[in-house]
């Protein structure tokens, strides 16, 4: 069953390598990996909480645009730190 967008515990997914490392060898094998999803939402809450201005946010189109349904799979945020706040 296809996980909410918005929890944010840990999954653990099966990764068996890539074609590539199959056919050199060496990491063919199965191991365990924890990924931790974070929605924009926590991602920028937490920067803000931490004292940190929000000078733009980005989220580019992959190489070739994207349709409608996909969702970015980067983001890009420049913030800085007010002189004198604590850290900057």
């Amino acid at each position: 069953m296809p996980r909410s967008y918005v929890d944010e515990s840990p999954d653990r997914v099966t990764f068996s390598g890539t074609d590539m490392a199959k056919r050199y060898g060496g990491w063919d094998q199965q191991h365990i990996s924890v990924e931790f999803h974070r929605p924009i939402s926590s991602i920028l809450n937490a920067m803000l909480a931490a004292g940190f201005e929000l000078l733009r946010v980005e989220e580019p189109a992959p190489p070739g645009g994207a349709s409608r349904l996909e969702l970015p799979i980067s983001l890009v945020v420049l913030a800085r730190k007010p002189q004198g706040s604590p850290g900057g």
